[in-house]
């Protein structure tokens, strides 16, 4: 997570904040953990990272409606596969696999961080708003139910308390 202090008309400053946004790729997985469920069936460490990327983008819905009218924005922002470090951290052979793949699609980190910084620079006026690289997503879909955004954000709320 990123923020940015901006200037606030009204005095003092407020902060941008700016989220991975994991839209399309989580766009299939069952919102069991929105629907307050415990997992049925064991899962892998990709379906979790998913699931929480969902999740980032439901809590960020949910912000934009809580905090609508409060100055504060929340970006989601997904630059893609990025070249960094992590396929070393990996057994083989998913390494070799993951570092090839990475030659072949992975985006650099000064390119990846471009469109990150301009939204920084120049952050949307909406309470919410996903990006993916240069490319503003649209909020329909499931993947941004605000019902389900609102409910996951109850439930937080709620273990928050505990």
């Amino acid at each position: 997570m990123f923020t940015k202090p901006q200037p606030n008309p009204c005095g003092g400053s407020h902060q941008r904040t700016i989220k991975p946004s994991g839209q399309r790729l989580s766009d299939s997985l069952p919102l069991s953990l929105v629907l307050g469920l415990p997992p049925t069936r064991a899962y892998s460490g990709v379906k979790a990272t998913l699931q929480s990327f969902r999740a980032n983008d439901l809590l960020g819905v949910a912000f934009g409606v809580v905090h609508a009218g409060s100055g504060v924005s929340y970006v989601g922002y997904n630059p893609g596969v990025v070249s960094i470090g992590m396929p070393a951290s990996l057994p083989q052979p998913l390494r070799a696999t993951t570092r090839a793949l990475f030659t072949v699609l992975a985006t650099s980190v000064p390119k990846a961080t471009g469109p990150m910084t301009a939204l920084l620079d120049d952050p949307p006026a909406e309470p919410f708003t996903a990006h993916w690289g240069k490319r503003r997503l649209p909020l329909d879909g499931r993947a941004f139910d605000r019902d389900n955004a609102l409910r996951l954000h109850k439930l937080t709320q709620e273990l928050i308390a505990r």
